[in-house]
């Protein structure tokens, strides 16, 4: 039986699904408890458990022949998806800096899982693949020549696998040619992200060149001024101290106190920081929709995903309403649809094997 595994590491959770071909057979999530420690061994523990979900279902790890692994950050190296070999790990490691709430986790079960599945080709498919089609202007900072190339500084985009396949899915709602799509994406959840499509490429999305950027989101900062951080560190902030305050201390939490969604609409009646959470979140994925709008002409549909987007109508209602002057629920559409990271990668791991 002719198998393939899909691993989506995230910050705190490790979803697998397991496809023959594009049907799933078995899938699952596991999340790391409030009160785990931010240190090495979830995921290691949590892929134990998707290896004994496996077994429990007698699929045998020998019928697998792609194992294909999310991973947040490519940087300039991996400009799209490739087949795993020994040093990789090493080289996803040196991109660390760069999502260090996502490449940690991916490294980890890389590891666990390199010897369980014998026969199967491994397969890295990147998140900011989808956005390497932004074009000079939009992925150039304007910071010195030396400082970019010396580091490697430009706007890379994440989120890709799930802009990609709604969009796909978009097309298919809308009797469109995939070519010539231009619509509005957006992944709202614990991390969230905006991206503008243009003739069924990514022209512009809010991540940048990392994924704090852009949208305010659980307990990622977002969009802030530079001059900020400046200050902070030339105060009395250590570098590392600053790093996990915008990461893990930031966004929704810092206002609400939770970083969930759901929470803060429940807290909502009694509760003027969950109001100012709330109102803070819907301003700013107006503020990209209304640039996107100006950025792309003829947009078709706006689509919403995520577990934000796709399960809060009462802040897509707002969103809508807000944007009716510019034609957002009559002439440009409002779209749900549910992602499915998963489904995507599973159909990169097929592309690459028949190469």
């Amino acid at each position: 039986m002719s198998l393939t595994l899909v691993l989506n590491a995230g910050s705190s959770t490790l979803k697998y699904q397991v496809f023959k071909g594009e049907t799933s057979l078995l899938r699952g999530t596991f999340e790391k408890p409030s009160d785990y420690e931010l240190n090495y061994g979830f995921h290691f523990n949590a892929f134990e458990d998707v290896k004994a979900a496996l077994s429990q279902e007698k699929i045998n790890f020998d019928d697998f022949d792609y194992v294909g692994y999310r991973i947040v950050h490519g940087g300039e190296k991996f400009p799209r998806s490739v087949e795993i070999n020994e040093g990789f790990v090493n080289e996803i490691s040196e991109l660390d800096s760069l999502a260090p709430l996502h490449i940690p986790p991916v490294i980890e079960v890389l590891k666990a899982s390199w010897h369980t599945f014998p026969n199967a080709i491994r397969i890295a498919v990147f998140d900011t693949a989808f956005h390497s089609t932004l074009d000079e202007a939009t992925y150039t900072y304007p910071l010195p020549r030396s400082v970019r190339e010396k580091y490697g500084i430009r706007k890379y985009g994440f989120h890709g696998m799930s802009h990609q396949y709604v969009a796909e899915i978009a097309a298919k709602e809308l009797h469109k040619d995939p070519k010539h799509l231009n619509i509005i994406t957006c992944h709202l959840g614990a991390g969230s992200s905006i991206t503008a499509i243009k003739n069924g490429e990514s022209v512009d999305t809010s991540m940048g060149f990392t994924p704090l950027a852009g949208l305010m989101m659980a307990t990622r900062c977002g969009d802030i001024d530079p001059g900020i951080l400046l200050h902070l560190l030339r105060d009395d902030f250590e570098v590392d101290e600053l790093d996990y305050v915008l990461n893990q201390e930031s966004g929704l939490k810092a206002i609400a106190g939770t970083g969930d969604m759901r929470e803060i609409v429940k807290n909502a009646s009694t509760s003027q920081n969950a109001r100012l959470a709330r109102e803070m979140y819907i301003k700013r994925v107006i503020h990209y929709i209304g640039a996107y709008l100006a950025l792309v002409p003829n947009i078709e549909a706006i689509v919403f995903t995520g577990g934000i987007g796709e399960n809060d109508h009462s802040l897509r209602s707002e969103i809508e309403t807000r944007l009716q002057h510019l034609g957002v629920g009559t002439t440009i559409k409002i779209l749900v649809i549910p992602t499915n990271e998963e489904l995507a990668i599973a159909r990169e791991c097929h592309k690459i094997g028949k190469r």
